[in-house]
């Protein structure tokens, strides 16, 4: 999946195969995280995402 930033600080946080994966988010970009960064392609869960000013 792709998530696309905005001005905030933000972090998505996944999981696969009971391991915890974070990502830090680009500022007014997309970035690829769960299925799309991993070099697998397991099936990811969305757990959180954390934006903060």
């Amino acid at each position: 999946m792709g998530v696309k930033g905005n001005d905030y600080n933000t972090e998505v946080t996944t999981t696969v195969d009971d391991e915890e994966n974070s990502f830090d988010i680009a500022k007014n970009a997309w970035t690829n995280v769960g299925e799309a960064a991993d070099p697998s392609g397991r099936d990811h869960v969305l757990v959180e995402i954390v934006a903060t000013r």
